[in-house]
């Protein structure tokens, strides 16, 4: 069975551009929950400013999740690294992995979705982790 993966980068919105941990915790919270009854795993890399997240599983329910992110007033300047097929997922072991994003995690999450290390999208994935 083919999955879909989608990774994207996004600034935090409102007035100082950053989040507070308690929020944070409510919104991996909720959306763990929600990617257990999707089907959806993934990995969020969080940064003072922003966050780069990749979200895999079922097409349909990864692109109504990704709908859902984009009209999210908590993120702004959203902007797509990587969307396609795969036959494995990258991030099996949980609805959704929270770590800080750090030039190691940007390298593992390179390491696991060669896409974000080549060409263009390494560029942007470059970018992103300066925007964290």
């Amino acid at each position: 069975m083919a999955f879909c993966q989608l990774a994207y980068v996004s600034d935090v919105s409102g007035a100082n551009g950053c989040y507070h941990p308690d929020d944070l915790s409510h919104l991996v919270a909720c959306a763990r929950r929600n990617n257990v009854r999707d089907g959806i795993t993934g990995i969020l890399l969080t940064g003072n400013r922003g966050f780069i997240q990749v979200i895999e599983g079922p097409r349909m329910a990864v692109l109504s999740l990704f709908d859902r992110l984009e009209s999210d007033p908590r993120h702004e300047n959203l902007v797509v690294l990587h969307k396609g097929d795969a036959q494995l997922r990258a991030f099996p072991e949980t609805p959704l992995s929270v770590r800080a994003a750090s030039p190691d995690t940007i390298h593992q999450l390179e390491t696991a979705l060669p896409p974000l290390g080549t060409g263009l999208c390494a560029k942007l994935t470059t970018e992103a982790a300066s925007l964290v």
